[in-house]
């Protein structure tokens, strides 16, 4: 964490925090989120209840504070890996297929990933400078990376590029949530709309096919003027949720297809 992050929790929510990420449970990107959020609604130090509440919004059913020290839901040990870099992040792959870990980004480590299988054998992912992990591909070790304007789908098993594809906005509006499903990567933020002289920010949501990478849809509201407070997405189980103030929504995958309901 940063100096001014560590300033606005308290050090027990440091620590709560920190083992929610290590362990998989949120990613780089939600463990941001939720700090920006501690900083606009609590005051500071913020508590670890506090940061609970905030948390909730992003994971379904927390695990207790206790469970986080443990290795699993049995507490046993699923794999062990000898590390060849000392490392930033691990990642848990799903099912407990692996880990995928970022190396301190000095000399030839900058722009890396080196993905460890439950065997223990390791598979260097050269990716690109600044790369940003974004979630995996359902029931697969198949990851999503951001590196620039472009995304990456990366099958971390055999350290192939499956498929690239251009931010499909176009530097038009602020990527901020990612949601992976067996048929889509599901890609939220807001863009900026002119109204008059001015330009507010509108949610948006676009649909890239998992399988190839190409844009199958975008969806902007009917009512833009309910939607002008970014929304968000939310996965539990096999549905995803769009939520905002003004509306909480299942995303229908038959709708973005036939491209009905504001997908176009």
């Amino acid at each position: 964490l940063g100096e001014s992050e560590k300033l606005i929790l308290s050090t027990p929510a440091q620590g709560y925090l920190l083992r929610l990420r290590r362990l998989g449970w949120i990613s780089e990107t939600q463990l941001g989120l939720i700090i920006e959020n501690a900083s606009l609604e609590f005051m500071p130090p913020v508590s670890v209840s506090e940061i609970k509440d905030l948390a909730s919004r992003y994971v379904f059913n927390l695990p207790e504070e206790s469970a986080l020290d443990a290795a699993g839901p049995d507490g046993k040990v699923r794999f062990k890996a000898e590390c060849l870099f000392e490392v930033w992040d691990a990642i848990p792959a799903p099912d407990g297929a692996g880990a995928l870990v970022k190396p301190q980004p000095v000399g030839e480590n900058r722009g890396m990933f080196i993905f460890y299988d439950k065997s223990g054998k390791s598979t260097p992912l050269n990716v690109g400078p600044q790369p940003d992990f974004f979630g995996w591909a359902p029931k697969t070790c198949n990851a999503l990376i951001r590196i620039g304007n472009s995304y990456n789908l990366i099958d971390c098993r055999k350290g192939k590029i499956l498929w690239t594809a251009n931010d499909p906005a176009r530097g038009r509006r602020r990527t901020a949530y990612h949601v992976l499903t067996k048929d889509y990567v599901l890609i939220g933020g807001y863009e900026f709309m002119k109204w008059g002289q001015r330009e507010d920010p509108v949610s948006t949501i676009y649909a890239l096919d998992i399988k190839s990478g190409n844009l199958v849809a975008r969806w902007l509201p009917n009512d833009t003027c309910l939607f002008r407070v970014p929304g968000e997405l939310v996965k539990l189980a096999d549905k995803v949720y769009f939520l905002s103030q003004k509306e909480f929504s299942e995303i229908s995958m038959e709708e973005i297809a036939a491209k009905k309901n504001g997908w176009r």
